[in-house]
């Protein structure tokens, strides 16, 4: 079977959307137009061809059919067998499948308190509780305008990471991809299972935006002149830093399943903030707008596993119980202080974070991919 095209091309699940480009979620290069995961080079299209595409086989096959027939008679016909279940369909079909089971029982609410959200999902327990999976604040204009001297400090770095700036606008997955050392093309239900995760987070964090409506900094400071188109949805949180950090924490657990130590995670981690860094020295973000992705993503990552059996589900804030503090503890931490702590967000001093043994609905199909993607990672002895 052949990888889907999320990762095989740059067109990807999202078309040119979000992290991996630029246009709509729903245009013409988005996830159901002429380029996403089920448009003409996405699973279904051109990177994946059916021989009948071609109307000269086609017709080819229909002037053999009355041959082919009687040759048939001569023998027993296989029975029919439609396999059922989640793998009993294409991969775009399975992919619209599994994301409405993926945002089943999530919600988000605007917070009673002031300008912040809260994502809520519903458990299993009795009574079926609404529990907040993730608290979000929309920084206040002051803490924004405070940052944006901290968007001026990065200008400079542009002369030296135009070309790399610009490429991920189109295709920054192929960098976490290239340093993680994997072929995806032989990991289908991996590559699979990125594509589920990932259009959760592009969903979720798009309705964020959307309800807390931060500004991004070149809105407030028309000076610092974007070196890219700036996106026509709001700064907060960052789609790039949730996006690059949630593959880069799958890849992460997969590769430790295969023997690696952490050091091709921390990586991955670097090459993840190295990403989310470079929106903010393009000038259409702000450094906290990192942080908010990056917990969203982190949030994204455990819900997943949760629901898929192999963890806790979360319990996130940002700004956590100290509030949001000085405006240079809104810059990520960098992985390379060698410890964990700069490649996970929850250690972020703006952030609270603590795991739930929470009942949840099952999920089997959203259980099912995760098994068979594990499999494809067998643990070393």
């Amino acid at each position: 079977m052949s990888i889907p095209s999320v990762i095989q091309t740059q067109a990807g699940l999202w078309g040119q959307a979000g992290l991996w480009g630029q246009a709509g979620l729903w245009g013409q290069a988005g996830l159901w137009g002429q380029a996403g995961l089920w448009g003409q080079v996405g699973a279904t299209g051109p990177s994946n061809p059916s021989a009948l595409a071609d109307p000269a086989l086609s017709l080819s096959v229909a002037a053999m059919r009355d041959e082919l027939l009687l040759a048939s008679a001569q023998g027993r016909m296989p029975a029919p067998r439609t396999p059922g279940g989640l793998f009993g369909q294409g991969v775009g079909p399975r992919a619209q499948s599994l994301l409405v089971e993926l945002l089943g029982g999530l919600r988000v609410l605007a917070h009673e308190q002031g300008q912040g959200i809260r994502l809520q999902f519903r458990d299993a327990a009795e009574g079926a509780r609404w529990q907040t999976l993730l608290s979000l604040q929309a920084p206040e204009p002051g803490y924004l305008q405070a940052q944006l001297r901290l968007v001026d400090a990065d200008l400079p770095l542009r002369d030296s990471r135009a070309v790399e700036i610009h490429a991920q606008c189109q295709g920054a997955l192929a960098y976490l991809l290239t340093v993680s050392g994997q072929a995806l093309q032989e990991r289908p239900r991996s590559a699979e299972f990125l594509s589920a995760a990932l259009a959760l987070q592009q969903a979720l964090q798009m309705r964020c935006k959307q309800m807390l409506a931060v500004p991004r900094p070149s809105h407030l400071a028309p000076r610092l002149l974007p070196c890219i188109d700036v996106p026509a949805h709001h700064s907060f949180p960052s789609g790039h830093g949730g996006e690059s950090y949630l593959v880069a924490a799958l890849l992460s657990r997969w590769l430790a399943r295969i023997g690696d130590s952490g050091g091709v995670g921390a990586m991955l981690h670097q090459a993840a903030h190295r990403i989310a860094r470079n929106r903010v020295v393009a000038g259409v973000h702000f450094p906290v707008d990192s942080i908010a992705g990056r917990l969203l993503g982190a949030v994204v990552e455990h819900h997943l596993l949760a629901l898929a059996g192999a963890g806790d589900s979360p319990r996130a804030q940002l700004p956590g119980p100290g509030g949001w503090g000085e405006p240079e503890a809104g810059v990520p931490s960098d992985v390379r202080s060698g410890s964990d702590h700069g490649a996970q967000p929850w250690y972020e001093p703006l952030c609270g974070w603590q795991l739930v043994a929470d009942p949840l609905e099952p999920a089997p199909d959203l259980q099912a991919l995760w098994r068979a993607a594990c499999a494809e990672w067998p643990e070393s002895t």
